[in-house]
């Protein structure tokens, strides 16, 4: 996200990224939406072909390891752009507890990238299935 237009609630028409109202743009990009009205945001994009995925599901046993490894992802510099990751904690009642399901991707296809170490040190509840493909597949698959 490169730039967000903002409504306040002064009614003041403003712009958030990352040189204007920067504190605003950090915030929209993933506090929430308690902020403003966002009334237009622009995005940057990037050519891709093919990207790598992995799936890793963790038990509820390994929460603190695995909040360590997010946040020690989300303080890596700029250098590491072509990775990204989605953690999801779910409770299921009928299961009796709860689940953390690590999606790690890397956006150049780099199977071997080193950015997800640290998760590869958290035990899994199976083995984590990686795979390479398309971005159209990936839309699909999800």
């Amino acid at each position: 996200m490169v730039n967000y237009e903002v409504v306040l609630a002064s009614g003041e028409i403003i712009n958030a990224n990352a040189s204007a109202n920067p504190d605003l743009w950090r915030a929209l990009k993933g506090g929430g939406s308690n902020f403003g009205i966002v009334t237009r945001f622009d995005l940057e994009t990037y050519p891709i072909t093919n990207l790598t995925r992995e799936y890793r599901y963790i038990s509820e046993g390994h929460m603190d390891e695995v909040i360590n490894a997010v946040t020690g992802f989300a303080d890596l510099d700029r250098s590491y752009q072509d990775n990204t990751m989605l953690t999801l904690v779910t409770f299921n009642k009928a299961a009796g507890g709860t689940s953390i399901t690590v999606m790690e991707i890397n956006t150049a296809n780099d199977e071997n990238t080193t950015v997800f170490n640290i998760f590869n040190q958290i035990p899994t509840q199976a083995p984590g299935m990686r795979e390479s493909l398309t971005l159209a597949k990936s839309a699909d698959s999800v």
